[in-house]
């Protein structure tokens, strides 16, 4: 019986791990650059069902990576991540701003200490606001590029 609980047990972690994995690749559907600490900045919009007052709460954040679907932010703030947090976000690519709103998906617990970084999913992105991203992403991409050929 216990050799059976045992083989059961070691099932459903190897399909558990599977199904992280597949998550994991969904959750990056689009490709993504390092953008090793390029400075942003953020406000919180809602936290649950309270929203914030507009402009009130501007802090400075960092951006690890960024894709046309999200961002990973590094900040000094702690989040309720289950609290359901906006959060509108402006940054620079290429000298061109882009003014963002995002909602944390996940929290990371990396050796950035007191900082903290968070998966952000865009909401609401307009059309011509992702497809400039995507094309300065790109632009990034390929001048990386570049330089290592």
């Amino acid at each position: 019986m216990y050799r059976r609980l045992k083989q059961k047990e070691s099932q459903v972690n190897k399909l558990t791990k599977e199904v992280k994995d597949v998550e994991d690749q969904e959750q990056r559907k689009a490709f993504r650059i390092d953008m090793p600490f390029d400075r942003c900045t953020f406000s919180i919009i809602k936290i649950g069902n309270k929203m914030l007052k507009k402009g009130s709460n501007e802090r400075p954040g960092s951006i690890s990576d960024l894709s046309v679907n999200g961002m990973q932010l590094i900040t000094d703030m702690d989040f309720p991540v289950r609290k359901h947090v906006v959060l509108r976000m402006t940054f620079k690519i290429k000298g061109e701003e882009f003014k963002v709103v995002g909602v944390i998906k996940r929290k990371l617990e990396l050796n950035l200490k007191p900082k903290m970084t968070y998966g952000i999913e865009f909401k609401k992105l307009k059309r011509t606001t992702k497809e400039r991203l995507f094309q300065l992403l790109n632009e990034i991409e390929i001048e990386r590029k570049k330089k290592t050929e």
